[in-house]
């Protein structure tokens, strides 16, 4: 498999491309679908021999009510899969003004804010690649 061709998980993509993970999401943001993009994603960049980069999350064509998480989702991402710790920035692309209500309560209380809510793939981009020469984990600057 060739890391910049995107790999398909139910309907959501992911790949590698100039140093950044995606994650494409469609319709609707729940536990289980995270849960396997991000088993899919460590996988990806454990075969590429990537240590650290950064994560562009893209949402594509969410619905009112797509994001269906709770707090105990939050603690079940932390903890379920080691991808986090191999991020040094995450950014969201897409999500609307009441996704990013929802989700920044759990951004806070989980991520200390470190996740970024950002209105165009370019701007996110170039802030990512930004972080990649810095080489430390999101989790890491504190």
């Amino acid at each position: 498999m060739d890391k910049n061709t995107p790999v398909e998980i139910d309907g959501n993509r992911i790949w590698l491309d100039n140093g950044i993970l995606y994650n494409e999401y469609h319709d609707d943001l729940a536990i289980k679908s995270i849960i396997k993009v991000e088993v899919a994603s460590l996988e990806l960049i454990q075969k590429a021999q990537i240590e650290l980069l950064p994560m562009i999350v893209l949402l594509v064509n969410m619905k009112p009510g797509s994001f269906k998480l709770g707090p105990s989702d939050f603690g079940k991402i932390l903890s379920s899969v080691d991808l986090l710790n191999h991020m040094t920035c995450i950014y969201v692309v897409g999500a609307d003004e009441d996704f990013k209500k929802k989700a920044s309560i759990m951004n806070k209380i989980f991520f200390g804010d470190k996740v970024q809510f950002i209105d165009s793939l370019k701007e996110a981009q170039a802030e990512a690649q930004k972080t990649i020469e810095a080489g430390v984990s999101l989790f890491e600057e504190d």
